[in-house]
């Protein structure tokens, strides 16, 4: 019975760990690597940042969570809500209205 404490107190710790590391990786500001091109887009009426993301993610190396990180980091933005008007900086690619 000890040797289940102790696994489960090395797990514990394992876990403990990891969470602290991803924690501070994600709140390091640093957003994820893409060196392609970036244009910008208008948001439109209905837009969140996952369906702008999911438009321009597809022709890069960037996964739409990934995308959606690199959006907010690149705009400064304070959390994920965007509004009608606004400009974003966004990975090329995929399909959507560009900005010149």
């Amino acid at each position: 019975m000890k040797r289940l404490g102790d696994i489960s107190a090395i797990l514990l710790m394992m876990a403990a760990v990891f969470f602290t590391f991803h924690t501070f990786d994600a709140a390091s500001g640093s957003a994820p690597q893409y060196d392609g091109p970036v244009q910008q887009v208008i948001v439109y009426d209905g837009d969140n940042l996952w369906n702008i993301a999911n438009r321009f993610s597809g022709h890069t190396s960037l996964t739409i969570e990934e995308a959606v990180e690199w959006i907010v980091i690149a705009n400064e933005l304070d959390g994920a809500l965007v509004k009608p008007g606004q400009t974003l900086d966004v990975p090329a690619g995929g399909n959507g209205v560009a900005m010149e």
